[in-house]
C-alpha cells in the first residue's frame, strides 16, 4: 500500500505537505546537493543559515531549508545525506531515507548517469512522485576543456554547445539503460551561475549560464501547482 508507506514516512520525518511543498535533494555523496540548495536560495556557504558545505561529507541528518527572504514561504528544501558511504549506503537508500515522503525528488547526478541514480528515479516513479535529475557542476567541464587546451576562450556560445552535447549523452544513456525514464528531465547547471541569477547578478564577472533559468522555472511551477500550496 503505497499511500500507507507515504503517510507513515511523512509522519516519521515530520514532512508537512498541507502547508508546504517539499523538495528533497538526494544522490551520491559530494554530488553538490548542499551547494545547490544554497544557490537556489541566493546565499553562499558563509551565510548563517546555509546548508553546510565542505571537503568531506557534511550532511549526516535530513534537514530542511527555506528562503531567507521569505520569498516563497510555502516551500521547503530538504538536504538528504549522500549515498555511497558506510553510514548511508546506496542499497535501499530510497526507502532508508524515506524519500517517498516528499512532494518532489531532485536527484543530483555525476558525470555519467549511474546505476544508483537510475534506481532512485525508478522507485520514485513507482510512487507517482515527480522526479528530475540535475547535474550541478557543469562549469567544471569548461575548466577541464580549458586546462586540456581544447578551448582558448570561454564564451556563452561554447557553453550552449556544451549543454547540447551533455543533453545528447544523457538522452542516449537513458534510451539504452532505462527507457522508462525518458520523460524524466535532466537540468545541466552551475551552482555559481545559479546563485548569481537568483541574486540578480546577471553580469557578475565571467559568469556563463547553462540551464539555471529552466531549472528555477521547474521548481516554481512544481511548488505553485502542488496540492494545497499557495505561493
Amino acid at each position: 500500500d503505497y499511500n500507507e508507506f507515504v503517510q507513515k514516512a511523512r509522519k516519521t520525518l515530520g514532512v508537512d505537505v498541507d502547508s508546504f511543498y517539499n523538495f528533497a535533494f538526494a544522490g551520491h555523496v559530494k554530488a553538490g546537493k548542499s551547494s545547490l540548495i544554497n544557490s537556489i536560495r541566493g546565499i553562499t556557504k558563509n551565510h548563517p543559515d546555509a546548508a553546510p558545505v565542505g571537503v568531506t561529507e557534511c550532511t549526516q541528518e535530513i534537514k530542511f531549508y527555506t528562503f531567507p527572504d521569505k520569498k516563497f514561504p510555502n516551500v521547503r528544501f530538504y538536504d538528504i545525506p549522500g549515498s555511497g558511504t558506510m553510514r548511508h549506503t546506496s542499497k535501499n537508500y530510497y526507502n532508508d531515507k524515506m524519500l517517498h515522503a516528499f512532494n518532489c525528488l531532485i536527484i543530483l547526478v555525476q558525470n555519467t548517469l549511474c546505476e544508483e541514480e537510475v534506481l532512485f528515479a525508478k522507485t520514485a516513479l513507482n510512487y507517482n512522485q515527480p522526479v528530475v535529475f540535475v547535474r550541478s557542476r557543469c562549469d567544471s567541464d569548461l575548466d577541464s576543456l580549458e586546462k586540456n587546451g581544447e578551448i582558448e576562450e570561454r564564451t556563452q556560445e561554447m557553453v550552449n554547445q556544451l549543454i547540447s552535447k551533455l543533453a545528447q549523452v544523457y538522452a542516449k544513456e537513458v534510451e539504452t539503460r532505462a527507457p522508462e525514464l525518458k520523460h524524466v528531465p535532466c537540468f545541466f547547471v552551475s551552482s555559481i551561475s545559479l546563485r548569481n541569477l537568483v541574486s540578480g547578478k546577471f553580469n557578475s564577472g565571467n559568469t556563463f549560464y547553462y540551464q539555471e533559468a529552466k531549472f528555477l522555472e521547474y521548481l516554481t511551477l512544481q511548488s505553485r501547482h502542488g496540492k494545497n500550496v499557495v505561493n
